[in-house]
């Protein structure tokens, strides 16, 4: 597989998809029925059509719903949260309040996308309530019709609302229950399901189940699949929770090899940045190295020729463009947190802590962590606080205390790093450390 280009997501203040998103929105609400999709829009959004996964597996993309509803989701993925709720509030207006099994399947599908709308906003209670409305469209389907696309739509989105709430029994509940299901389940929920009980195995430390169900999506899933990346980035947290460092290096890496979205590319970022000063100097550099050379980190750094000696510093200033950017790359409010943290954490380990930028990120990632209620989250902000307090205190202490690499001997102490959470499962973890993680991509192709 080859390098992606650099993604038409990266175009934005100016760019044709916010002309679009004006005349799709104005359009649509000042229609009596629902109208085809306007030339100008469908070319708009071509290039970025071809970045997503198919959003239903009973709705054709060439039908006229389907087309609206696709265009909600690349100004989704464009972070035009408001142009993506006018349009989807307006197709339920044109949709209308028939009882026919086509008019609710429709409407159970709109409103699990104004669910999700709100959800990637942070707005946890109007997405729920979106979700609820969802599910109860969804059971005056017939059975066989009703999980083609309304039911899991509507449940799925339920169990992630659980999870963003940090409820993990109920959302391990929610998504158990679609998965008994599964003869009657389109493949594209089935893997949506697995992934999301995954992340709840992980969030529980059950990183056996974690894993498995990781395998399992991977087997059903190419490479190409838009979906690849983000099981990689999942597996990188399962390695990086077993004190793999090396193992979850090399997955992010290959994550960032082949993403397509600054979505999935930031969240395989943000983990790196707090994994690189972890790795012994050679494999650290070398992993710097790698991540210049792709698609990804050439946005992020440009051209680079200097030695290998500066790279962590280099790259913890630079990821400050890649936030800077965040709100106009679409990024949700919890992947700005998350790019936030390991920005940080990258500075704190290498001594560059307590700069004022450092200091400006944790009170927005703390910020945006309140206001959205991640909790989990909001625990590790206030740890990271409590670290740049103490780096403040050390540095008015003594200008010449060298703090690096204190803090990672911390990170050597850390019991995450130190095998006692390393699973009885030993196939499992050599399999963790095999194909994926020496990157089963192929790398002379990647980085070429």
């Amino acid at each position: 597989m080859s390098a992606p280009e650099l993604s038409p997501l990266l175009q934005h203040e100016g760019d044709a998809i916010y002309g679009a998103a004006v005349l799709a929105t104005s359009f649509i609400e000042s229609a009596d029925a629902l109208p085809p999709m306007p030339d100008a829009v469908r070319e708009a959004i071509e290039s970025d059509l071809q970045l997503l996964a198919p959003q239903f597996a009973g709705v054709s993309r060439a039908s006229r719903l389907g087309q609206w509803l696709d265009t909600a989701a690349v100004f989704e993925a464009r972070g035009l949260l408001t142009a993506t709720k006018q349009l989807l509030f307006a197709l339920l207006r044109l949709t209308g309040y028939t009882s026919d099994a086509a008019t609710v399947a429709a409407r159970a599908l709109i409103s699990a996308r104004i669910g999700r709308a709100a959800r990637v906003a942070g707005d946890l209670v109007e997405a729920s309530e979106w979700y609820e409305e969802a599910r109860r469209c969804a059971w005056q389907l017939p059975e066989e019709s009703r999980w083609l696309d309304a039911a899991p739509s509507a449940l799925l989105g339920l169990g992630m609302v659980s999870v963003g709430r940090g409820n993990y029994p109920r959302a391990e509940r929610q998504f158990t229950a679609v998965l008994r299901e599964k003869p009657l389940l389109a493949p594209m929920y089935l893997v949506h399901a697995q992934m999301a009980l995954c992340l709840v195995h992980r969030k529980r430390a059950r990183f056996g189940d974690a894993l498995t169900l990781s395998w399992d999506v991977l087997d059903q899933i190419s490479p190409e699949d838009p979906r690849w990346p983000e099981v990689l980035v999942t597996m990188a947290e399962l390695a990086g929770e077993l004190g793999i460092v090396a193992g979850a290096v090399k997955a992010r890496l290959a994550a960032l090899a082949v993403a397509r979205t600054p979505r999935v590319a930031s969240a395989a970022l943000g983990g790196l940045l707090s994994l690189l000063a972890d790795l012994p100097e050679e494999e650290r550099s070398a992993a710097v190295m790698l991540f210049h050379q792709s698609t990804w980190g050439r946005y992020l750094f440009g051209e680079w020729n200097t030695g290998a000696d500066d790279t962590l510093r280099r790259l913890a200033h630079q990821s400050r463009r890649w936030i800077d950017a965040a709100q106009a790359l679409g990024l949700t409010p919890h992947d700005q947190v998350l790019l936030l943290i390991g920005s940080v954490r990258l500075a704190i380990r290498i001594g560059l802590a307590p700069e004022p930028w450092t200091v400006s990120y944790i009170e927005k990632a703390r910020t945006l962590s309140n206001v959205h209620a991640f909790h989990e989250r909001q625990f590790e902000v206030e740890a990271l606080h409590e670290r740049l307090v103490n780096a403040q205190m050390t540095a008015a202490q003594s200008e010449v205390t060298q703090d690096g690499a204190g803090f990672s001997e911390v990170a050597r102490r850390d019991p995450r790093n130190s095998g006692s959470l390393r699973m009885t499962e030993s196939l499992a973890i050599e399999r963790l450390r095999g194909a994926i993680f020496t990157c089963q991509i192929d790398e002379r192709a990647v980085f070429a």
